[in-house]
């Protein structure tokens, strides 16, 4: 854990364990001078009183309400009247201290403080050859699965809680540590392990092509030698982030199904072949998947209907 969540951590804890501490020291020690300055019972004509030490193990076990029956000897009228108002003072004390530890236990910030420290522990524990998948829909999930399938562990950054929490019901067969934050915050990804070198690569996979932009740009100068894998469905996006370094690989997924697409109508072999490289599911060199050839319709004409279109019309496919 870095050093700033650790201060972060013990700065929520004083702010809002400082008056339930100072009040239980102050509620202790004025407890052990009253019970050693109240005048006990009278032996041989000597007055008797307690000493600090036996003081401070009746007070203990009195506040906390153990009541062990133990004392070192008879109290005196005096004494009996100091240990009431030391029992009452006393619990009253620590039910305020107790309730200031629930209000603590349910603080946001310090619960997130606290994930923040487990996740973190958790990066500093994968092994090497891990990757950051900042985005966790539909396409970071399915990648998150097919580096667990392929014993390659990773670390998700993603905005919605209860996408995190999908994360950790799933049974992955590596560790998949996940945290809820902004990714195109760079405190985040230097959590993640993004200037580790075990970190062996970056994805984005947001719904939002600025956020990606910005994560590239932030893992660029975070760490110029990490391979920047982005999604993007605009060419101007495509053009920046093509632009950062050798180490950025942009990839538009409607791009990719139309090319893929028009290998398996022209050259089936060559698409059965790239999808049993690739390992994807079903994918089989006995039998190759064949499109047929003739006239297509294409229903909807939006980025997928036109990224099609456009390798249609440049294999002159009607």
């Amino acid at each position: 854990m870095s050093a700033v969540e650790i201060n972060r951590v013990s700065f929520l804890v004083l702010r809002e364990m400082r008056r339930p501490i100072m009040t239980l020291i102050l509620v202790y020690s004025t407890s052990v001078i009253a019970m050693t300055l109240a005048p006990g019972i009278t032996i041989d004509g000597e007055t008797q009183y307690m000493s600090i030490f036996h003081a401070f193990y009746f007070v203990t076990y009195t506040v906390t309400t153990t009541g062990f029956g133990e004392i070192p000897g008879e109290f005196s009228d005096a004494q009996r009247l100091v240990a009431m108002l030391v029992l009452y003072i006393g619990v009253i004390a620590w039910l305020y201290s107790i309730g200031a530890i629930i209000r603590l236990i349910q603080n946001e910030h310090f619960v997130s403080a606290l994930k923040e420290q487990r996740f973190i522990n958790d990066v500093n524990r994968l092994p090497s050859g891990f990757i950051i998948i900042c985005g966790f829909g539909d396409t970071g999930s399915l990648l998150a699965r097919g580096l667990s399938d392929n014993y390659i562990s990773a670390v998700v950054i993603e905005s919605n809680p209860d996408r995190v929490k999908a994360l950790a019901l799933r049974d992955y067969r590596v560790a998949m540590p996940g945290l809820c934050a902004d990714a195109s915050i760079p405190k985040h990804l230097i959590e993640a392990g993004i200037r580790s070198p075990d970190c062996k690569a970056i994805v984005t996979v947001t719904n939002d092509e600025e956020v990606n932009l910005r994560i590239a740009v932030l893992a660029r100068l975070l760490n110029p030698e990490l391979h920047i894998i982005a999604r993007s469905k605009a060419e101007v996006y495509e053009e920046m982030l093509a632009s950062l370094t050798d180490h950025v690989a942009v990839i538009d997924p409607f791009k990719t199904f139309a090319d893929g697409l028009m290998m398996a109508i022209y050259n089936p072999v060559m698409y059965a072949l790239d999808q049993w490289l690739v390992g994807a599911k079903g994918a089989s060199l006995d039998k190759a998947v064949c499109p047929p050839r003739g006239t297509w319709i294409i229903c909807g004409y939006g980025h997928m209907g036109h990224e099609i279109h456009r390798v249609f019309e440049a294999h002159d496919i009607p």
